[in-house]
């Protein structure tokens, strides 16, 4: 029997960053994996990424397929933002917007 692999504790913040990497159209892992390191500003290891992708998957944010890469032969995981996950986007938005404005206080 193999060992489980846990699911990493992530932050909101990268989750929204994930997210946000999903907004424009799909992407797979690397090209996730990259937006994100651009955006964040850090490095964000590819084995926890596919991790939070999964989570936000089983939550209805994104959906994947497989999808098969015709110059390397090989299968790679594909990512969409949902309408759930797009509605999240737009929340934090209004939230983020909002602060800005003085009206949260």
């Amino acid at each position: 029997m193999g060992k489980k692999r846990r699911e990493p504790k992530v932050t909101l913040g990268t989750r929204v960053i994930l997210l946000f990497a999903l907004e424009h159209g799909e992407r797979h892992g690397l090209g996730i994996q990259r937006f994100a390191e651009r955006l964040g500003g850090r490095e964000f290891p590819i084995w926890p990424l596919h991790a939070v992708l999964r989570q936000l998957e089983r939550h209805g944010f994104v959906t994947s397929r497989r999808d098969k890469n015709p110059e390397l032969g090989i299968y790679r995981r594909c990512y969409r933002i949902t309408r759930t996950g797009t509605a999240a986007l737009n929340e934090i938005r209004s939230i983020v917007e909002a602060t800005k404005k003085g009206s949260m206080t």
